[in-house]
């Protein structure tokens, strides 16, 4: 059976699947060449980051069929019956490419048929350059954007290069030591990072390339100076607020955060932009015990890192998954009691002096209480449960509500006890008692036998 003329609308859309599936290889391997080739930029005629230049850009000047092999398409040329049977579609056909001709390489072969005489057709349509593939998709616009951003990208490249070069006593053969962090390499045969990790970079760059669509002409600008300033501070972290860069604030960083940690791990490799986008998280705590208590105060909260500095001696802690529990808390000495935060809990594991002091957890009676138990239970292992057992279900079943989406995870650091009241909730189908449900006589007695019997465990 004879295959159908390709029409140039057929044609185009397969150009276009092409040009979809390779234009960001193509951007990337332009940006290596130019990275690699060009000249470093150690002054002269420098544009500040985030303004190309007028003239040709050194992207232009790279050989862009170096990038991409050929695309060709067979065009399927008639058969003298073909055009027999449809003289005039195949005149139009013949015509609709001859209309391209001027602007793309057709290949065309001479028919001598009998029947229809001698026919000049196309046969074979050849895109030799990705500005080539990119016309004839008709995605020309897209692709100048694509490549004169990735030409931008790779004169930021260059400057920054010459700039590190400039300043490092080792690339100009004086003695002294190079500053860490910088793009180029430490040896005094200066290695930049294109030469040096060409595999981590195409990746990076080609998931970058995916987003550069998206990113108007001011934000694109801001994008370039941002990361003119991270390579020139490799060692600094603040604020998203903190930049000095005009119009960049947190929710800049927020929308345009991915592109700007792929584009560093491009530059130099870091993975992760040193921003902080939001205020540490706060622990709440309170001292009930008062001469543990910094200055007097009873009640505060504080950053992880900020707690990790506190130089009392508690002898114990109760860490309440509920903020209200927490607050109801009994004076006991040497006690403190922490809100845990539910799944944020982890964040207190860093406290380096938590760890040597035994916790009483109290968590919901459910599913999730438990996952969370076993959770801190992973960084804490001087854990013990508190009120999360056979014997308080019982004193309050009927406060007891089914649990709306219970927690199957796998759950490596529950106790044999704990794990029984677990499928006895489950088994009640999946029933939770919240921590406030206990009534608080219960729970003030509960918590006094509970430290009692911890403080006798601990005496010598």
């Amino acid at each position: 059976m004879a295959t159908s003329m390709l029409s140039v609308c057929e044609a185009r859309k397969r150009a276009k699947t092409h040009y979809d599936r390779y234009c960001r290889e193509w951007a990337s391997t332009l940006f290596m060449q130019v990275a690699l080739t060009t000249p470093p930029d150690n002054g002269a005629n420098r544009a500040e980051p985030g303004h190309g230049s007028s003239g040709p850009t050194d992207l232009d000047r790279s050989n862009p069929e170096s990038s991409n092999p050929e695309f060709s398409l067979a065009l399927h040329v008639p058969t003298e019956k073909t055009v027999l049977a449809n003289p005039a579609a195949a005149r139009a056909w013949a015509r609709s490419w001859q209309d391209l001709d001027s602007d793309h390489h057709i290949t065309w072969v001479q028919k001598s048929w009998p029947s229809v005489g001698d026919q000049r057709l196309p046969q074979k349509l050849l895109l030799r350059t990705p500005n080539d593939i990119a016309s004839f998709a008709q995605c020309k616009s897209a692709w100048d954007i694509l490549k004169n951003r990735t030409a931008e990208l790779a004169a930021l490249y260059r400057r920054e290069q010459a700039t590190c070069n400039d300043s490092d006593p080792a690339a100009s053969g004086t003695e002294g030591t190079p500053a860490e962090g910088t793009i180029a390499g430490s040896s005094t045969a200066k290695r930049t990072r294109a030469e040096e990790a060409p595999i981590e970079i195409a990746p990076a760059f080609k998931k970058a390339a995916l987003l550069f669509p998206q990113i108007n002409y001011d934000d694109w600008n801001k994008l370039l100076a941002v990361l003119s300033w991270l390579v020139q501070h490799p060692d600094v972290a603040c604020y998203a607020r903190e930049l000095p860069i005009r119009g960049i604030d947190t929710k800049w960083v927020e929308r345009h955060r991915k592109v700007t940690e792929l584009l560093l791990k491009v530059f130099t490799g870091r993975d992760s932009v040193p921003f902080q986008l939001r205020a540490p998280a706060q622990i709440r705590v309170r001292f009930l015990d008062e001469s543990l208590a910094p200055g007097g105060l009873r009640d505060l909260s504080a950053s992880p890192a900020e707690l990790d500095r506190y130089t009392g001696a508690p002898e114990l802690v109760i860490l309440c998954e509920n903020l209200i529990s927490l607050m109801t808390l009994p004076s006991l000495d040497g006690a403190l009691g922490i809100h845990g935060g539910g799944y944020g809990v982890s964040e207190l594991a860093s406290l380096a002096w938590l760890q040597a002091v035994p916790v009483l957890y109290w968590g919901d009676l459910d599913s999730h209480g438990f996952a969370i138990l076993s959770q801190w239970r992973h960084h804490h292992t001087r854990t013990e449960s508190l009120m999360m057992d056979e014997k308080t279900f019982a004193a309050h079943q009927d406060l007891c509500v089914n649990e709306p989406t219970p927690s199957r995870a796998r759950l490596s650091y529950l106790t044999p006890s704990e794990e029984a009241t677990l499928k006895l909730l489950q088994a009640q189908g999946d029933v939770r008692l919240e921590q406030e449900r206990i009534e608080w006589s219960y729970a003030q007695a509960e918590i006094e036998s509970a430290v009692t019997a911890l403080r006798k465990r601990l005496s010598p």
